[in-house]
């Protein structure tokens, strides 16, 4: 495609990894070969780890899952606080660290204080080989003049062919125009980290397939064609050919591992299927999404859940942790 102009050739690991639209069966081998040409050497040094573990899943080898942890900037005393809380609370940190470029403050850019302090912490874990990063991207609608977590959801206004317009390169329409505009912070700052040798897993346009019911952001439940449009053009803006790719589980509030005791029965989600990386959620590490109610099952009998996860071993380390004493050597991706 050459409908718009690339940015600086980024080895962003972009986010085919999560989404798996159309994902062959399980056990398919997955290909080492990423989609943009000529990538660094620590992009396909990753992507060998994430594509390795995969397919020692799926075709029963060694089973091993990178534990991740999304931390939410803007809400944290410093950025990476969740971060270090999991490793305050188990002893390790996770492998897999992410940020956000949005949602915004309620100013007329994307340019906040927490996404400079995001973006170095980032940088560092994997500068220090303590481990991988991610970041996730809540954008508000192209051309908002205000860039704010309401502005990331579907507007009153919209019409029916609002998002045709907004992936229209043929007549470069004042939305599409808009959407470049937007997309433009996120590829400098990954820009950034390109230039600092830091591959990013980068996962933009998440939740698609939420309805109108569930307040879906401005980009879900489009039209499959069409939405992949957006994702084509996001693709050649800022770094995903075929659809067989590792697999991450990315936001939830559940530690995947927890030994039987008097509350719960044993459940280990590593076991029964197949993850690359396994990531939490912000503060739902400990608390109920919205809410400062604790989450019982990570929280209750002095965190089991936390401890159990992070202190997976059987006869080999089932998971891969982060942080100065890891389960991993993070190093020899650099």
């Amino acid at each position: 495609m050459t409908h718009v102009p690339l940015k600086p050739s980024l080895f962003c690991l972009l986010a085919a990894l999560v989404l798996c639209l159309g994902a062959s069966r399980a056990s398919a081998q997955v290909s080492r070969t990423l989609s943009t040409p000529g990538p660094t050497a620590q992009a396909q040094k990753v992507y060998n780890l994430l594509t390795d573990l995969e397919n020692n899943s799926r075709n029963g080898g060694t089973k091993q899952t990178i534990m991740g942890q999304h931390c939410e900037a803007q809400k944290e005393a410093y950025a990476g606080e969740y971060w270090v809380k999991v490793g305050d609370i188990s002893g390790r940190r996770p492998g897999f660290v992410e940020f956000d470029f949005g949602p915004g403050n309620y100013r007329n850019t994307y340019a906040e204080a927490y996404v400079d302090y995001a973006v170095g912490f980032a940088r560092d874990r994997f500068s220090y080989g303590e481990g991988i990063v991610g970041f996730s991207f809540h954008m508000s609608y192209p051309g908002a003049p205000v860039k704010s977590w309401p502005n990331n959801f579907r507007q009153s206004w919209m019409d029916s062919n609002w998002f045709g317009r907004v992936i229209n390169w043929q007549a470069n329409t004042a939305e599409y125009q808009a959407l470049l505009r937007d997309l433009s912070f996120a590829a400098d700052k990954l820009a950034y980290l390109q230039q600092q040798g830091v591959p990013v897993l980068y996962r933009p346009f998440h939740e698609m397939d939420k309805k109108g019911s569930a307040s879906p952001f401005w980009w879900a439940n489009q039209d499959p064609a069409q939405y992949k449009q957006l994702w084509n053009i996001t693709h050649d803006y800022t770094g995903l050919a075929g659809y067989n790719k590792p697999r991450m589980l990315a936001e939830t509030d559940k530690l995947p591992v927890r030994w039987g005791d008097s509350r719960y029965g044993t459940v280990s989600e590593l076991d029964a299927r197949p993850w690359a990386i396994y990531s939490i959620w912000g503060d739902s590490l400990v608390y109920n999404l919205g809410t400062t109610s604790p989450n019982d099952w990570n929280v209750s009998s002095n965190y089991k859940a936390i401890k159990d996860t992070y202190g997976y071993y059987s006869t080999y380390w089932r998971v891969l942790t982060g942080g100065s004493n890891a389960t991993y050597n993070w190093g020899a991706l650099r």
